[in-house]
């Protein structure tokens, strides 16, 4: 991974055993694009390409400016703190954000219509913003990260956090969080996240007796009506894109004892609270 020295980005990914970092600076990166073309993910640090890496290539980005930011900018906002969180959403899973400090961040405009989500908001300024666009996902921070000659940036790297939000992201690119459902408790109802499945209105349920119930999609999620009887079943989604999960019911009496971590993977929006690899990582950053 070649950047402008950003040590902080460069040392919270040390804590992936698994991945393959190629550095390039924005100079190369300008010069060649298709320097690109076989990353599984390209990081962009304070710099936003004209020429974005060709799908499936995930993207990071941390502070996009300019009309080729991947998310639309509606404006500035100056000292924003992070108020509210979607805790739904994979690259939150176990991160705390409320008490981080940043100078300024982009405020986005997300379009729900292209599958655009919040994922942080100061107050109601967007500023963490993610989305799936055909084979691959998109995550943006409005912010920079600190390093030599930059005007601003923010303390999250000094926090735990960052690298367990590097992780969650890494996971979420690869679609490690949300293929497997392992277990649910046979007689309820389980809300299934469709991973990165924007407008899906319908979703179809296989098991090992005959036909193919199906159930009503809504927000990126469907429900699995209960079922008494043990077995695996498969979920795919039927509009506008499959989208396929396996899920395997567990009797009563074991799922009382999971009651606490079933009801944590179900999405919800609250208060704030802050990688398996996806192979080689390209990260580019403003020189100084």
């Amino acid at each position: 991974m070649v950047t402008t020295d950003n040590l902080f980005l460069e040392g919270a990914l040390l804590v992936y055993d698994n991945i393959d970092p190629l550095k390039v600076s924005p100079t190369e990166y300008a010069a060649k694009p298709s320097i690109a073309d076989a990353m599984d993910v390209v990081i962009f640090d304070d710099y936003t390409p004209d020429v974005l890496p060709p799908s499936p290539a995930s993207l990071l980005f941390f502070h996009p400016t300019g009309e080729h930011s991947p998310f639309a900018i509606r404006g500035m906002a100056q000292t924003p703190h992070i108020t509210e969180v979607d805790e739904g959403h994979p690259v939150m899973r176990w991160v705390t954000m409320s008490d981080v400090y940043m100078d300024k961040s982009e405020v986005f405009a997300p379009d729900s219509k292209k599958g655009e989500s919040t994922v942080a908001f100061s107050v109601t300024d967007p500023i963490i913003v993610a989305k799936r666009e055909g084979r691959r996902k998109i995550l943006a921070f409005g912010f920079s990260l600190p390093a030599n000659g930059r005007d601003s940036a923010t303390d999250l790297p000094m926090r735990v956090a960052f690298p367990m939000l590097l992780v969650n992201t890494l996971d979420w690119f690869a679609g490690d969080q949300a293929d497997l459902l392992t277990t649910y408790a046979t007689g309820s109802r389980e809300r299934v996240p469709l991973d990165g499945v924007v407008g899906a209105t319908e979703a179809e349920v296989k098991g090992p007796a005959s036909g193919s119930p199906r159930s009503t999609a809504r927000r990126s999620a469907t429900t699995i009506s209960p079922r008494r009887r043990t077995a695996r079943r498969s979920l795919r989604s039927t509009s506008p894109r499959t989208s396929r999960r396996r899920a395997n019911p567990i009797s009563h009496r074991r799922a009382r004892s999971r009651s606490a971590a079933r009801s944590s993977r179900r999405p919800r929006r609250s208060r704030s609270r802050t990688a398996r690899s996806c192979g080689s990582i390209c990260s580019s950053s403003r020189p100084a």
